[in-house]
């Protein structure tokens, strides 16, 4: 089974953007938003260079292992009780092999009162 990366980022544009463009080179991404709705797109949807529509994803088949890269806001994965428990599941503790958190430059530079969720990861 393919090892998992977390990305953690406070900005859906960045998420939407990276998954985009990683899943028209055929490498499973996904993202999952505030309310634990996932998305991802298939190689297919880009076919016409029309704007791609995100199909949906369930969090069993992120459990599952079926995307290498899952990314998700940092409230996401602190506070929403949906993906509290796909986090400590052991089937898919076992796959992620590092988490990565992207524009954390941004509590320093606008304090930490900026995306208090990140405080708490870890």
């Amino acid at each position: 089974m393919p090892m998992i990366v977390i990305i953690v980022t406070p900005l859906n544009s960045i998420m939407i953007d990276q998954v985009q463009s990683l899943c028209k080179r055929g490498i499973p991404a996904c993202f999952i938003d505030a309310s634990s709705q996932g998305g991802t797109y298939s190689e297919d949807d880009f076919e016409d260079d029309e704007v791609a529509v995100a199909t949906s994803v369930k969090l069993e088949e992120i459990r599952e292992g079926k995307f290498c890269l899952v990314y998700a806001h940092p409230e996401t994965l602190v506070d929403n009780k949906e993906v509290g428990k796909l986090l400590p599941s052991p089937v898919f503790r076992r796959s992620v092999c590092c988490t990565v958190v992207d524009k954390v430059h941004m509590i320093s530079e606008w304090g930490e009162d900026f995306r208090k969720a990140f405080n708490k990861l870890g």
